[in-house]
């Protein structure tokens, strides 16, 4: 069957009171969606009890969603950092008028740094289909 409830829309149309970092950086932000990619999500959730380590991932710095949707994280390839820029648009399946994300779902608290980092490793390797399975 083929879901015709699922979108890309803009993180800002969609979610406007999200925030990047929500009301901080926490383990529990994450929380892992269609794809099968656990392996990368759990190391997030580890750099995020460590403060500091995952803001230093993101160029942007403020805790609010980008007016323009562009976001810059870094990461690295065979040692040598990479910057990939991502925009804010997210596929969304919309279910009895309620808006969710269907890879990464945002923070308990609205953040948006774990479906935005997931989408820079997908665009990093090809695509989301390429995360499955680590």
């Amino acid at each position: 069957m083929i879901a015709t409830n699922i979108t890309w829309e803009r993180a800002s149309e969609a979610f406007p009171d999200a925030t990047l970092f929500g009301s901080g950086i926490v383990a529990g932000d994450i929380n892992q969606g269609f794809v099968g990619n656990c392996w990368f999500l759990a190391s997030c959730a580890a750099l995020a009890e460590m403060p500091g380590r995952v803001e230093k991932i993101f160029l942007n710095k403020e805790n609010e969603q980008n007016a323009a949707g562009i976001y810059g994280l870094e990461f690295y390839r065979l040692g040598l950092p990479t910057t990939v820029v991502i925009d804010d648009w997210l596929p969304v399946k919309t279910t009895n008028g309620n808006k969710s994300t269907i890879f990464a779902k945002l923070g308990d608290d609205n953040a948006l740094w774990g479906p935005f980092i997931e989408k820079a490793l997908a665009k990093f390797h090809g695509n989301y289909i390429h995360l499955d399975g680590g």
